[in-house]
């Protein structure tokens, strides 16, 4: 018979799942390949205020894509790795 490969295991998916709009896709792009971004990187990247980068941070922490870590200066956002 035909061996089933294990699904537990995480396969890199190349069909991977990305956010809808594009400033999201473009911030998610700059987290898988960077690890983090700030709100600052976030400003350079999509040519936003700061009040417009923060908006778009925060609607991906509530979507799921992303995770905010520390506070005030040295806030970072990270991949959220639970559920996804």
């Amino acid at each position: 018979g035909e061996i089933m490969p294990d699904r537990t295991e995480k396969v890199p998916d190349s069909t991977m799942k990305m956010p809808d709009s594009e400033q999201e896709q473009i911030i998610y792009k700059y987290v898988l390949e960077n690890e983090s971004i700030t709100t600052k990187k976030v400003i350079e990247l999509l040519n936003v205020k700061q009040r417009r980068s923060r908006a778009i941070l925060q609607s991906m922490i509530e979507k799921g894509w992303l995770k905010k870590t520390g506070a005030a200066r040295r806030t970072i956002y990270v991949k959220n790795t639970e559920g996804r």
